[in-house]
């Protein structure tokens, strides 16, 4: 999360260089939303803190499968071993790839 010259909010994804004045989990924060709005009206405390616990660790869950799927950093520089002191290069010339879609992303 950043500040503009003006003072708006912004967020700055570190490795692709990508900007937005959203928040990079608005749709998990608007799908536990409509989650919680579904939940009786009358819930106890107890019941609201389980129900929010549960849809945390399935988020988590959700997170952990997805990234497994993942590996890297590695360095576009021809030759660049990732193990070693990586002085001097830009992290745009990183990226990771994902083994289940064959998808590389910076």
């Amino acid at each position: 999360e950043e500040l503009g010259y003006q003072g708006q909010t912004y967020f700055f994804h570190k490795v692709t260089g990508d900007t937005s004045s959203s928040h990079p989990q608005l749709g998990l924060f608007r799908s536990i939303i409509e989650e919680a709005m579904s939940w009786p009206a009358d819930a106890t405390r107890e019941d609201v803190a389980k129900r929010c616990q549960q849809r945390l660790d399935l988020a988590y869950q959700t997170a952990k499968e997805e990234l497994a799927q993942w590996s890297g950093p590695y360095c576009m520089e021809a030759g660049r071993r990732t193990d070693r002191p990586m002085l001097g290069v830009d992290f745009r010339d990183l990226y990771y790839y994902n083994e289940s879609t064959g998808e590389s992303s910076w």
